[in-house]
């Protein structure tokens, strides 16, 4: 797995596995934020190794960008972490992510310890975090999927887009 660091305190995870997705970390006084956690267990641990080895703690706080496998399947590994999404995120997720987990599971052996996460904090519109001086606007942005959100760092002026922006023709 390829690491950036993109600004003084925010680092993006780019898979090796899967399609270029990507986690981002910043770090605060206070404590991780973990924006999207990766699909493969093997390789969300890397990024909680990350956390854990500069904050000496878990993640304060998991935001998915989206329902879908490659942003929320790491996202068990983060125990203790606000887990926060749009509020149809939560409602796919629950609806049939844990169908869909069970399916890929069949096929895909390296997911089986995976264990689906539902979002403990949801939002419609938009959403803002502060972490000790970091400060972060969470805002709804359909398109690839009507749950999809973006992240403004404010500090920063860094914006992770989940998905909404992509790589590949889409």
């Amino acid at each position: 797995m390829r690491i950036d660091r993109v600004a003084e305190n925010v680092f993006v995870f780019i898979s090796d596995l899967y399609a270029q997705v990507v986690s981002t970390v910043l770090l605060t006084e206070k404590g991780a934020i973990v924006i999207d956690t990766l699909p493969f267990p093997s390789e969300a641990r890397e990024v909680l190794e990350f956390v854990q080895d500069t904050t000496e703690q878990n993640a304060r706080y998991v935001i998915n960008t989206h329902h879908h496998a490659d942003h929320v399947y790491g996202t068990y590994l983060f125990e203790g972490a606000e887990v926060i999404s749009h509020d149809q995120c939560r409602d796919f997720l629950e609806r049939i992510g844990q169908e869909q987990l069970e399916r890929v599971k069949k096929d895909t052996p390296a997911l089986a310890e995976v264990k689906l996460v539902l979002p403990n904090v949801t939002f419609q519109e938009r959403m803002g975090i502060q972490l000790g001086q970091t400060q972060l606007h969470l805002f709804h942005t359909p398109g690839h999927t009507p749950d999809g959100i973006s992240i403004f760092i404010e500090g920063e002026k860094i914006l992770v887009a989940g998905d909404t922006l992509m790589p590949v023709p889409y």
